[in-house]
């Protein structure tokens, strides 16, 4: 019958309705800098007084001070040193590093991808995002590459 048919319609649809909310909700941050769907964010913050995060400026984030050394303690161990810091006036979402290892003639003898769940540590473990003018230092432990490796970088990757 029509009674039950546009009972059911009218659930499943504010069922999706209320899912769509939902997954907007959870994912404001990612959601609203996205290019393609921004501007619907900007109409509906207009009518509903919120404020968009900034779009990430990931030219901004630097690595300095990086330093490779041998392990203290552990044979066969490197010890990397580094400070992130974010250059922009907003905070930003912390980046992945991309941590590589060269030979005499630039070619890649070792390489690994961190997310920020491997190389934040102590306070910075508590961040969500990076601080703008505020150094973190990072330290990492990681097996030595090897004798051919001669030259290193660690550069952000996003």
């Amino acid at each position: 019958n029509w009674g039950s048919l546009l009972t059911w319609t009218f659930l499943c649809l504010t069922a999706v309705i209320m899912f769509v909310a939902q997954y907007t909700y959870f994912n404001f941050e990612s959601l609203a800098i996205r290019p393609d769907i921004r501007p619907y964010f900007e109409m509906a913050c207009a009518k509903f007084d919120c404020r968009l995060p900034d779009i990430p400026d990931h030219s901004k984030v630097k690595v300095d001070e990086l330093i490779v050394h041998k392990h203290a303690k552990v044979e066969g161990a490197l010890q990397v040193d580094a400070i992130l810091k974010n250059n922009a006036t907003f905070p930003q979402s912390f980046p992945t590093l991309r941590l590589r290892f060269t030979n005499s003639t630039d070619e890649v003898v070792a390489s690994r991808l961190l997310k920020p769940s491997e190389y934040l540590a102590g306070e910075a473990r508590l961040l969500r995002r990076m601080p703008p003018d505020t150094p973190i230092h990072i330290s990492l432990n990681i097996v030595d590459p090897g004798k051919n490796a001669v030259n290193y970088g660690l550069d952000p990757v996003f």
